[in-house]
């Protein structure tokens, strides 16, 4: 007497590379999530190699783990390495597995975040990620071909699948071949055709206003505030001379993001991030002959 297919249960084998029994339509929904949600944290984990110092602060803050520097580690190359997989919908339930714990860590340990009410962005990845973990990868993925390649269903078109790879390879390939290109030269500020007159310091601690933050002159070519900042946590900013966006600096090559960050700037380049350990105020200084500059908390007063 032969069982019901339907009432069989599931194999090792059949969860690690399932053939998703929907409509053509929810297997493309299942690729835009997983390579959104595979994508976008694999360049934040390649943005994090070698781990910065910052993250282990962040381990250490959340206090669950005795050995900060190796999970810190760990969270770093699972982003970047689970990510790139999930992208491609290879083993995806294991590595969506993976990157939930870690995303789940970071909004309910690290951020705090409510569950479900609390709008964040690492919660939105966690629920992301259980999608993921209870629907499979669909059948445009590795995971799907691997499927189709150990049993005799062969209902998909092959050419589809390696599209669907050959995008998510393209995209993720892009990303580090950005992140290990050397940067363009920096351009001195001092020598820009738009002569500055004045500098100040748009970012998202308060709200991207260029009129909010202005620096003051305080040298021949040094220029600087102190930023009261309200709240611990990461924090991105710029540069903009004279109120406007059109004279803009950035940092695109920045190597760290912890107390003191410290860099060059150049025109245009990209947000520079910092992680603030705790609310206070903290100096921001700008040299235009130099291009360098430098974030620091401000020692109390005896």
């Amino acid at each position: 007497m032969k069982m019901n297919p339907e009432k069989r249960g599931l194999s090792l084998r059949d969860y690690l590379l399932p053939e998703a029994r929907h409509s053509y339509a929810a297997d493309l929904a299942l690729l835009g999530a997983r390579l959104y949600g595979g994508v976008t944290i694999a360049y934040a984990g390649l943005d994090k190699l070698p781990r910065p110092d910052w993250m282990v602060d962040q381990v250490v803050k959340i206090g669950w783990f005795p050995v900060p520097e190796f999970f810190a580690t760990v969270a770093c190359v699972t982003e970047f390495v689970s990510g790139a997989m999930l992208a491609l919908g290879l083993f995806t339930r294991i590595n969506a597995i993976l990157l939930a714990f870690t995303l789940g860590v970071a909004a309910f340990g690290f951020h705090e975040v409510a569950p479900i009410t609390g709008m964040h962005l690492t919660q939105g990845f966690f629920w992301l990620y259980v999608v993921l973990i209870a629907f499979g990868a669909g059948r445009i993925s590795c995971d799907g071909l691997l499927h189709r390649l150990t049993t005799s269903e062969s209902r998909w078109n092959s050419k589809a699948w390696f599209a669907s790879v050959g995008i998510a390879l393209a995209i993720v390939g892009s990303g580090i071949y950005h992140q290990l290109s050397p940067p363009e030269p920096a351009a001195d500020m001092a020598e820009q055709e738009t002569k500055i007159e004045s500098i100040s310091v748009p970012g998202s601690f308060n709200d991207w206003e260029l009129s909010r933050n202005v620096l003051a002159k305080t040298g021949e070519t040094i220029w600087s505030t102190v930023l009261d900042i309200p709240e611990a946590g990461p924090i991105e900013f710029k540069f903009a001379a004279n109120g406007s966006w059109n004279l803009n600096f950035g940092e695109s090559d920045q190597q760290g993001e912890g107390m003191p960050v410290e860099g060059k700037v150049e025109k245009g380049a990209d947000n520079i991030k910092a992680y603030i350990p705790k609310a206070g105020k903290y100096r921001l200084q700008v040299d235009t002959e130099s291009y360098t500059y430098s974030l620091e908390p401000v020692a109390p007063k005896d």
